[in-house]
């Protein structure tokens, strides 16, 4: 059973109460939430633990979705979150630093050395802040979370060979077992793009990320892309990806 510090949850809370914590279902940025949260605090239950509450106006179709998810996974109710936390800062090696990086990986399924390895090959494209990723849920995912921040504003997002290094990097997540999650998020002055890509193939996720301007070019107004096989394009995603119960 892993206890979280006061702190913790008192950010938790402030996250919440402020808006500056994204809320999604089931963990995945296809689905953003549409819940308002009204207020949110720290309290202490009758058996002695400290919680995290939140008073929400709710979506009553979401809400019931949501219920029948917890219900297939046999969760007892609530809702988790994840989250990451510091594991390195690594410098940049890049000419000209048009990128700052963001890497997280679960580490329920990444050692510390295999996400800093992996950091290491994004030196190449500028500085890199390296995290374990904690998903606090049923059944947590092999979720790789990166965030690219886009210096050269006004300017077209172009990779150019820098997308070996992209490539090289998010390779070493990929297993044969089953597939990686991949969140990426492209950051530039005022604009956010989210793209969502669930893959264990390599020639899949070399598409991808040879396509990163494509998601880039993306208005923000269109919500989180999802990479699309065989189009091999980012996409909104489909109406069953926003409605499909956790396994």
């Amino acid at each position: 059973m892993v206890q979280l510090g006061e702190q913790v949850l008192k950010d938790l809370a402030e996250g919440l109460r402020t808006g500056t914590m994204r809320s999604l279902w089931q963990h995945d940025i296809r689905r953003p939430s549409a819940f308002q949260i009204l207020d949110a605090g720290v309290r202490q239950r009758g058996d002695g633990v400290r919680e995290v509450w939140a008073l929400a106006d709710v979506d009553a179709d979401e809400w019931a979705q949501h219920q029948a998810e917890l219900a297939a996974a046999g969760a007892p109710g609530g809702m988790s979150f994840s989250g990451s936390e510091p594991l390195g800062e690594l410098s940049s090696q890049s000419p000209d630093d048009a990128l700052s990086l963001n890497l997280a990986a679960d580490r329920g399924h990444w050692t510390d050395e295999e996400i800093l390895a992996a950091a290491e090959e994004l030196r190449s494209l500028g500085p890199v802040s390296v995290g374990r990723r904690f998903e606090f849920a049923h059944d947590p995912r092999a979720v790789v979370d990166l965030w690219l921040a886009w210096k050269n504003y006004g300017e077209p997002i172009v990779l150019g060979a820098g997308g070996n290094f992209l490539f090289a990097a998010l390779r070493r997540f990929l297993r044969l077992d089953k597939p990686t999650i991949f969140h990426l998020t492209i950051e530039e002055e005022n604009r956010t793009i989210h793209g969502h890509l669930e893959t264990h193939d390599t020639d899949v996720l070399k598409r991808a990320i040879d396509a990163l301007a494509q998601l880039a070019s993306r208005d923000e107004g269109a919500g989180p892309a999802t990479w699309t096989e065989p189009e091999g394009l980012w996409l909104d995603p489909p109406a069953a990806d926003q409605t499909q119960l956790i396994d």
